[in-house]
């Protein structure tokens, strides 16, 4: 592949420049240079397994970096650990980012994009219902005869959702529009995602958002899945999440973002081929502490070695035509120059 191909002439250059004093973090397999410490911000759900792989594998230890995660079940608190320097990247949807960034004004940008849907497979969830639920992990958690049953359903309903101005309101809000209804009328809750269909099950909230290991919860409260979530943002499929770190913290460690960068598109390429599947498997469970049964139930996450301005652009239009943001976003400046 291509950026395979690239990384090994990369590999090749340095180790015929053997002699030139290169900085920590640069320095890729086979360096004397003692390893960057650096602390990764993660919920605990199957698609952020991507960084648990990387370590159980030993790319970031190749790449010159030594990583630890740290698990919290609400990107907010990650968000604001990432301000405060506690960590150095986290995986977040890029709606939930670029919130932050417009609304909240953090100096953010993204490093490197994390997973989403081909458009291969967008084109046939359009068509296949089947393939459609195993392939978008996010789900809309109902309880059984509510009556709701489509977008417009959920006017006035009370949706339990992971935070305000972020991907779970997004998906839920254009599965609204889409169908005509007014997202304004719903009434929100935050909670975390088995708190949320827990309400649900309760009857205190109509509807909440969640997504692996959360589904199999969802269905063992005898609730039901309605469809799925963040599809209905960008029908055409493209990354959904990436992993991203503020200005100060790129602008003063440039060879740890390399190599975190170039460890993350190594992933990427890795995670492509069926033979580490079941490794990322049990990545997943270890991170999250669940049965590696739950995550096979879902087709193997597609994860993506580049993000582009145009993979930015539908969410940040979905926010922007449903109020969620309070000014323009500035799509390109969220941007970090991505690895080749």
């Amino acid at each position: 592949m291509k950026i395979g191909t690239q990384f090994r002439a990369r590999v090749v250059a340095l180790t015929c420049a053997a002699t030139m004093a290169i900085s920590a973090g640069v320095i890729g397999a086979g360096s004397a240079q003692a390893a960057t410490d650096v602390v990764v911000g993660v919920n605990a759900v199957g698609t952020n397994a991507q960084v648990q792989y990387a370590i159980d594998q030993g790319i970031f230890a190749k790449n010159g970096l030594n990583v630890t995660l740290m698990v919290s079940p609400a990107p907010p608190d990650l968000v604001r650990m990432l301000q405060a320097g506690q960590i150095q990247y986290m995986y977040i949807p890029f709606a939930n980012a670029l919130t932050a960034r417009t609304n909240g004004n953090l100096d953010i940008k993204v490093v490197a994009p994390a997973n989403g849907i081909s458009a291969n497979d967008a084109r046939r969830m359009k068509t296949d219902k089947a393939f459609a639920k195993v392939t978008d992990p996010s789900i809309f958690c109902i309880k059984k005869g509510s009556g709701i049953t489509r977008g417009r359903d959920l006017q006035g309903k009370t949706i339990a959702i992971g935070s305000r101005g972020g991907l779970s309101e997004l998906a839920f809000s254009e599965y609204i529009r889409k169908d005509g209804g007014d997202p304004k009328t719903v009434k929100w809750t935050i909670a975390g995602m088995r708190l949320g269909m827990d309400l649900v099950n309760q009857g205190t909230a109509d509807a909440a958002y969640g997504t692996t290991p959360f589904n199999a919860y969802c269905e063992s409260l005898g609730l039901e899945i309605l469809t799925q979530a963040d599809f209905q943002i960008d029908t055409d499929g493209g990354p959904i999440a990436a992993w991203i770190a503020t200005s100060n913290y790129i602008n003063s460690n440039p060879a740890a973002v390399q190599a975190f960068q170039r460890s993350m598109a190594q992933t990427a390429i890795e995670l492509r081929l069926r033979q580490n599947h079941e490794k990322f498997y049990q990545s997943a469970a270890k991170m999250t502490r669940q049965p590696v049964e739950a995550f096979k139930v879902s087709k193997m996450p597609v994860y993506f070695t580049s993000v582009t301005r145009a993979d930015v652009l539908a969410t940040a239009t979905a926010l922007q035509r449903n109020g969620l943001v309070n000014k323009p976003v500035d799509v390109s400046g969220i941007l970090l120059k991505q690895y080749r």
